[in-house]
């Protein structure tokens, strides 16, 4: 398959067939659609800039005209609140010509000329009915001297809607991966408090299924890799979209799915780096440690400003029981590696949570390699492998009970 349709890296083009519409798809056209302010507070490489993409192209049959820019340029740049300002609306305005007049908006050069500049704007956006959506993308970027006054601004634009209703013909998307709190500590200002919240999820089997199928005709076998991928990724979009990229003209087996794994595990350092930099902090890297371990925390990353943190960074996330847990198996091989030292100097051996945790990998690996191999044989398949097959389901069943047991589920 040379023509595969697989990218990694970037944000996917709203065109590409291999894009997975999510739940967090429908909820943010919906509320871009009433002109609801938005914000897309996830990690790296989950999916962000390419929803915003996908959103673009949706509405642009419509009224509506988009205008995005990447803050993290901003942030890169050693300037003074005025060229701050320049830079971002001169940017802005190139994409806003079908505007009348729009070329004649003046340049603010803080933030109450910003405030000016998003009411002239909005004045104008409603007398050619055109819906303006501002798409501020890599947000953190924004933190400055000023950002205060920038972002209340915004905030301002928002609540004067009933007084001057031409602030209904302008919205924000507000997407990083940004603690909010930490952009404008005066929640009474904040424009993040007005803004509705969409959550991108990690992609489920059938979701990574979609992905698969581009693969193979065959159905079980799209079926058994998909299954065996998120097994390992738990439907992480990058690590998802890496595997089968690289599963392109490769035997796809189970076995070539797990020496991938350890290929990323290698030589990844584009993905793996952000995620584990937590390790260079002391008390996160304790923290990732008690998670691990099976220390049970509730998971409010809104009121706990480490797990913030390491939500951002994309370590962990919050399981069917709002606990932390590491966020998928391939990053728990991973800290394998990271607490080496650290489980060295453990007085004993395992835990038994940690014995029955390490069984139910090892049984699921090679549940995942006999499925493969059974699909793979079809109507020839070795009879003692769906044998062998229903014994170890069996035994996954036992252990998850030990594990429940000994977690106190």
């Amino acid at each position: 398959m040379s023509n595969h349709p697989f990218q990694v890296g970037g944000p996917l083009s709203p065109k590409l067939s291999v894009y997975v519409e999510r739940k967090a798809d429908e909820q943010a056209y919906e509320y871009v659609r009433r002109m609801d302010y938005l914000k897309l507070i996830e990690t790296r490489q989950q999916g962000k800039t390419s929803l915003i993409y996908r959103l673009i192209d949706r509405f642009k049959n419509d009224n509506y005209v988009f205008a995005y820019f990447s803050m993290e340029i901003l942030a890169s740049k050693q300037i003074d609140e005025i060229s701050w300002y320049t830079y971002l609306v001169d940017r802005i305005l190139l994409q806003l010509k079908a505007i009348p007049d729009v070329e004649k908006l003046l340049t603010p050069k803080n933030g109450r000329e910003w405030f000016r500049f998003l009411s002239d704007l909005a004045e104008l956006a409603c007398q050619a009915n055109r819906k303006v959506i501002i798409v501020l993308d890599e947000i953190g970027g924004a933190s400055s001297d000023w950002a205060t006054n920038f972002f209340s601004a915004m905030r301002s634009a928002h609540i004067h809607r009933p007084i001057q209703p031409a602030f209904e013909y302008l919205s924000f998307i507000l997407a990083g991966a940004y603690n909010d709190r930490a952009l404008i500590g005066d929640e009474n200002i904040s424009p993040f408090n007005v803004a509705q919240q969409v959550h991108l999820e990690d992609f489920d089997v059938g979701q990574t299924r979609l992905l698969t199928l581009y693969l193979t005709d065959s159905s079980e076998v799209q079926t058994l890799l998909a299954e065996h991928i998120h097994y390992w990724t738990d439907g992480q979009p990058y690590l998802t979209h890496w595997l089968c990229r690289e599963l392109v003209g490769q035997e796809l087996t189970a076995v070539t799915v797990d020496l991938l794994i350890d290929k990323l595990c290698r030589e990844d350092n584009n993905h793996l780096p952000h995620v584990f930099a937590f390790s260079r902090n002391r008390e996160l890297k304790q923290y990732v440690k008690q998670i691990r371990d099976g220390v049970s925390f509730k998971f409010i990353p809104g009121n706990l400003r480490k797990q913030m943190k390491l939500a951002l960074m994309g370590i962990i996330k919050g399981n069917a029981q709002g606990q932390c847990q590491i966020r998928n198996r391939l990053y728990e091989q991973m800290l394998v590696h990271i607490f080496v030292d650290d489980d060295d100097e453990k007085p004993s051996g395992d835990s038994p949570l940690d014995t029955v945790k390490k069984l139910i990998i090892e049984h699921r690996n090679r549940l995942h390699q006999l499925q493969m191999q059974q699909a793979a044989g079809g109507m020839f398949v070795d009879p003692k492998i769906p044998l062998e097959i229903a014994k170890i389901e069996e035994e996954i069943d036992e252990l998850e009970r030990q594990r429940k047991d000994l977690e106190g589920i």
